[in-house]
Order: structure tokens, then C-alpha cells, then sequence
């Protein structure tokens, strides 16, 4: 396949999953978040035996032209919303002189500057969506932190900014005005791709199929943002230990399910019992990275498998996984007809009701190569930080690796037209975590811990 010519200041269409969260920030009261996301992520990591700042600093300015979008701003005119890419400047990263500050040194301090970084909102109207900044703690030593607002950046693109950054560090001096050589394809070239493959009569098929698919479920509407404030959200979270984890898998393999179906299934169970209703749709957001080609982009390609459990009251926990794993499939087969985001903007410009969501269920799997491998380079990775939250579904859990165990974090938001015992749906959602990785021992749930 061909792809177009990049042009300077070039006007693109959002993509699906763009649209969707640009409409949550800007419409809240009428879009549904495919998942529980942040406005602002920021990455960083502390690098020692760093002798020229400069090379850092070009290196990373090299990746954020190479990559135009990180470069754009969003903005909406009469028929849609577009990305402008703007013209790279060669001095995209910034670079403060700490040397001379006072307890610079130690990574509490790097882990507050993250954070306040974090919390500094960009407006995507004016952009650029991401803000690099090197901060140099003594004569070899720097913190790098890029600043992303979410429709540029999702988990997977962490891993490709740090080979990328690797690849200009290993390039330079740059030879030339264009320091590294231009993608292809581009991330224009993937939303092109996208229109042309999910529009037109086969897209209005596949857009009546999923209104037929989730029609009747759920019964429960998306906290809406409008109104007086945003509604508060309740946390909770569960820590299990390794032993505990190694047991779930073997639970899993031994149904022939993932460990993310796995909970998927306890999570439907634990909203089946508080709600008293055997029909629920659940939100999963999946990487959404159709092609190959695509695999060395940084962009928000994250779509929703929107899962509906529907199973009778006479089906049990055992069963119901089972279950769970046949509509996960069958949520596969619909979105690769048509992604989610898709769907959202088909039903926005005809201003259709369909059912939305409320439950959003996300597992994070571990995603190799995230550690930048710079020559000579001692890189610790600071992690991923998050800023101003929009918590918009009804109830969230998210699982996510730490070590060999596992963190699982629970939100609810507070609504007095709506309302969920939080606290029921934790205690059987925990009940059946200790029951899958206990063997059918009664006992002391050790290994699982509430906070």
C-alpha cells in the first residue's frame, strides 16, 4: 500500500479512538469513555553517565519531528474536528540547570517535578499535545520527562519512544536539516486507512449489528459530566501476592481462559450480585494495533471491546467464565467489523440512542522494551504518571502487573440517582479471587489484602 506525502501544517482528521476521548473532554455529558483515562500522562526516567546534555536534548527533539502528531494541536471547525501538525523548530526539548539547586539528587525530588508536571494541563487547542523537558541534576546526571496529552500517547507507545530514542542517540551528530529519516507510514496514513476501511455500506451494516448486539443491556447510563461539578469517585484497592497469581493462572489455563477473561468473569459476577440483573455490558479497552505497520507509531489506538454477559441466573461462577470467554470472542469478531470509536461517531453525527457501557474492566498486560538503552547510558525508569483523571463510568476495575503479583484497583463514582454498594461488589469480587487461587481450601484469604 501507498502512503501520501507529508506536507507541512498538513489538516487531518481525528481518528475513532481520538474522537472519542476529545468528545469526553469537551462533551462530557454526551460521549462514553472506553476506559478510565487521564488528560495528561507523563513518562520519565533518571539517566546517569550522561557526558553530552546536548545529544540528549537534539536526540529527543529528532524523535518528537520524526513523530508530527506530537507536534499538533486539535482544533474544530464546521464539519469535524482535525489534527494540525505543526512545523518541528529543532528545539522541542526544553533543558533546565539544576546543579546548583539544593536535594536535586535523589528520586523523591524527580517523582514530585513527574508529578507536577503531570498536573500542568495542555490545551489541545493550542498544543503542541507533547512538552519535552531535561533537567540536568549535576555534570552527568539528568532527569528526562515528556509531558503527553492522551490523544497522542497510549501504553504502547511508551515502548516505541524509547526505541526511538535510542535509535537518534546512535545517530547523531544529525547530518543534514532532517535529522532522522521520515515514517512510513505515518500516523495521517493510519487515519486515512481507518476511514476509508470502516466507512461506507459495509460500516452502516456493521454499525446496525452492534446497535442489535447490545440493545437491552445493562440499564444503567454513563455518569454524566454535566450539571453541578463532576461526581466524585470512590477507590478501593486489592493487592495479590505472587503465590496467590501464579495460582490464578493455573485456574485459568486449567478452563482454558487468559487470566484477564479470569477476572473479567469475577468482575461480571460481582456486578451480576449487586445489581440483581443477569445482562451487563462491560468496557475493555484493547491495544487496537491492526497492522503491522501501524506497530511503530506513538498515537491513541486503544479501542473498546464492549462485552456483554448476559447469562442466566441458573449459571454459576464456574460456568459464567466459560461464558465469558465465548462474548469476548464473539466482542472481538464485532469490533474488528467495526471499532467502538467508529461506532460512537456513527451514532453522534445521526444522534441515535444506544446503550452505553457503564462498566469499564481493564488488564495491563506487561509490555517489553519499555527501558531506554542509550550507550553508556545508566537509565532508571521512573514509570508512567497520570494527571487530572476523568473517571466517568459507573464502576471501573484495573489490573495491572507488579512483579509477579498483582494490583487491582477499584472506582465507582458517587451518584445519588445511581447507586452501587461498593463495598458488596469488592467483597465478592475478593471472595472469588481467594477462592480460584486457594485450590478449594477454607481458610484465611493470605496473600490477598485489602486497602
Amino acid at each position: 500500500m501507498s502512503w501520501a506525502t507529508p506536507v507541512k501544517c498538513e489538516r487531518i482528521p481525528l481518528s475513532f479512538s481520538e474522537e472519542l476521548l476529545w468528545r469526553t473532554e469537551r462533551e462530557a455529558a454526551t460521549a462514553a469513555p472506553f476506559f478510565d483515562c487521564a488528560l495528561t500522562l507523563v513518562i520519565g526516567w533518571r539517566l546517569s553517565n550522561v557526558p553530552d546534555v546536548k545529544r540528549l536534548t537534539q536526540s529527543v527533539s529528532a524523535v518528537l519531528e520524526r513523530q508530527q502528531l506530537l507536534q499538533s494541536r486539535i482544533e474544530q471547525i464546521e464539519d469535524g474536528v482535525y489534527r494540525t501538525n505543526g512545523p518541528a523548530t529543532g528545539n522541542e526539548c526544553r533543558l533546565l540547570d539544576w546543579r546548583d539547586a539544593p536535594a536535586q539528587d535523589d528520586d523523591a525530588s524527580a517523582m514530585a517535578l513527574l508529578q507536577q508536571e503531570a498536573n500542568r494541563e495542555i490545551d489541545s487547542a493550542v498544543g503542541p499535545l507533547c512538552q519535552s523537558l531535561v533537567i540536568q541534576v549535576s555534570n552527568v546526571e539528568v532527569v528526562l520527562a515528556c509531558v503527553f496529552h492522551h490523544l497522542v500517547f497510549d501504553d504502547w507507545s511508551k515502548r516505541i519512544f524509547a526505541g526511538e530514542l535510542e535509535a537518534a542517540y546512535r545517530a547523531w551528530p544529525f547530518k543534514g536539516k532532517r535529522r532522522l529519516s521520515p515514517l512510513k507510514p505515518r500516523h495521517a496514513d493510519f487515519v486515512r486507512w481507518e476511514q476509508t476501511q470502516f466507512g461506507g455500506e459495509a460500516g452502516e451494516v456493521a454499525a446496525v449489528a452492534m446497535m442489535a448486539r447490545l440493545a437491552g443491556g445493562s440499564g444503567l447510563r454513563i455518569a454524566s459530566a454535566s450539571g453541578v461539578g463532576r461526581p466524585r469517585t470512590m477507590t478501593r484497592s486489592l493487592h495479590v501476592s505472587a503465590s496467590r497469581t501464579a495460582a490464578l493462572q493455573a485456574a485459568g489455563r486449567a478452563r482454558g481462559v487468559t487470566l484477564a477473561v479470569l477476572f473479567l468473569a469475577i468482575f461480571a459476577d460481582a456486578l451480576r450480585s449487586v445489581l440483581g440483573s443477569q445482562d451487563v455490558l462491560i468496557g475493555v479497552p484493547i491495544a487496537n494495533r491492526r497492522r503491522p505497520d501501524f506497530h511503530r507509531l506513538i498515537g491513541l489506538f486503544v479501542d473498546t471491546l464492549v462485552v456483554r454477559i448476559n447469562a442466566g441466573s441458573n449459571v454459576d461462577l464456574e460456568q459464567l467464565v466459560l461464558h465469558a470467554r465465548g462474548r469476548v470472542t464473539e466482542a472481538y469478531q464485532f469490533q474488528r467489523r467495526l471499532p467502538y470509536g467508529a461506532f460512537v461517531r456513527w451514532k453522534c453525527r445521526r444522534n441515535i440512542e444506544a446503550p452505553d457501557y457503564p462498566f469499564v474492566f481493564s488488564f495491563h498486560n506487561r509490555i517489553p522494551g519499555e527501558e531506554i538503552q542509550l550507550p553508556g547510558v545508566i537509565a532508571r525508569d521512573l514509570g508512567l504518571l497520570v494527571g487530572r483523571l476523568h473517571k466517568l463510568a459507573e464502576v471501573g476495575v484495573q489490573v495491572a502487573w507488579e512483579g509477579a503479583g498483582l494490583w487491582c484497583v477499584f472506582s465507582r463514582t458517587e451518584r445519588s440517582d445511581n447507586f452501587i454498594d461498593f463495598d458488596q461488589l469488592v467483597e465478592h469480587f475478593t471472595t472469588s479471587i481467594s477462592r480460584f487461587s486457594s485450590n478449594g481450601a477454607v481458610g484465611p484469604a493470605n496473600g490477598i489484602a485489602l486497602h
